[in-house]
């Protein structure tokens, strides 16, 4: 008999989050302040955990603001009412709780919780091979708040399909030395590795590379990607 693989359970929080507050109405502390959605929420949230008992977790949320929907349609729920004004307190509170059961949280602008959870299923499936590309704005060879992110969910994939391998790009775009900018791309292809390591994932399954300047970003005198070089951070380049 095959051996039960470890799931990865993904929840769309922002669809948890109107569920429990339209489920359960008019509840509040003694200070008036409304908890039917933070209730509903954690109960919820609780029921999966007890119920599926998954090995990886990770709930996403609607980040704020517009989406890349609006761009391609202006009237992109457009009929949809706006968000309750007793909802809106309630959001950080059950994030709060999310942090505290230490469950990681994948949310990014533009984006709607749904799509990221599509994209990382998509692209985790039936990937034999991650190829990573590994760049700061800053001169730091370690990964910042958001690339660590994505290393979870990378970590969650290899960590339920073991034969996942890693390749680790590491670039930089300084203008120093060849020999200063092969050091740091290599030390930063090192710090995600390290880093992937304390999630579990074991050496055999990653290798690290250093190209020194970054080709994708590297420009010259080149306004356009200087600009773009502010958001640079760990992407996932492909998956074979």
């Amino acid at each position: 008999m095959s051996e039960k693989k470890p799931r990865l359970l993904l929840i769309d929080g922002s669809s948890y989050i109107y569920r429990a507050f339209f489920a359960i109405r008019h509840l509040s502390n003694s200070k008036g302040f409304p908890t039917n959605a933070i209730y509903g929420f954690t109960n919820m949230l609780l029921k999966v955990l007890r119920e599926e008992e998954p090995e990886y977790l990770a709930i996403a949320f609607d980040a704020p603001g517009p989406t890349f929907r609006h761009e391609v349609f202006g009237d992109y729920k457009a009929h949809r009412p706006s968000m309750p004004e007793n909802l809106r307190p309630q959001i950080p509170r059950i994030k709060e709780i999310v942090a505290a059961l230490r469950i990681p949280v994948l949310e990014k602008e533009g984006f709607e919780a749904d799509d990221l959870i599509g994209t990382l299923v998509k692209k985790m499936e039936v990937a034999e091979k991650i190829v990573l590309h590994i760049n700061y704005a800053s001169n730091s060879a370690e990964p910042d708040a958001a690339s660590k992110k994505l290393l979870d969910s990378i970590a969650y994939r290899i960590m339920a399909y073991p034969d996942t391998k890693v390749e680790v790009r590491g670039f930089t775009d300084d203008r120093n030395t060849e020999a200063y900018n092969l050091d740091l791309s290599q030390k930063r292809a090192e710090g995600v590795m390290a880093y992937l390591k304390t999630k579990g994932v074991q050496d055999n399954q990653m290798t690290a590379k250093g190209f020194g300047e970054d080709p994708k970003y590297f420009v010259a005198d080149n306004k356009t990607a200087a600009g773009r070089r502010e958001n640079r951070r760990v992407e996932i380049e492909s998956v074979k």
